[in-house]
C-alpha cells in the first residue's frame, strides 16, 4: 500500500511540474494565495497547481482551449 502511495504522490508531483512547464505559462491580475500576493513564476504555478481543486480547473480550461482550436482550425481549413 506505502509503493502505491509513493507512485501516486510522485506521479501528481510529475503532473504539476508538467502542467507549471506548459499549461499554466503565465496570468494577468491580482493572484494571491493565502493573502500572499504571487508574481509569476514557475515556483508560484508549482504551488498554485499543488491546490487539487485549482489543477483540475486549469486542465479543464486547458482542454477546453484545446477543443476550441481543434474545431476553429477546422473551420479555418474549410475556408
Amino acid at each position: 500500500e506505502q509503493g502505491g502511495e509513493i507512485a501516486e504522490a510522485k506521479s501528481r508531483e510529475l503532473m504539476i511540474d508538467l502542467m507549471a512547464k506548459t499549461i499554466l505559462i503565465g496570468w494577468k491580475g491580482d493572484v494571491q494565495l493565502k493573502g500572499e500576493k504571487l508574481e509569476y513564476s514557475q515556483e508560484n504555478a508549482k504551488r498554485l497547481l499543488a491546490i487539487d481543486g485549482f489543477r483540475e480547473w486549469v486542465d479543464t480550461q486547458a482542454k477546453d482551449e484545446a477543443q476550441y482550436k481543434a474545431v476553429k482550425d477546422e473551420e479555418d481549413e474549410k475556408n
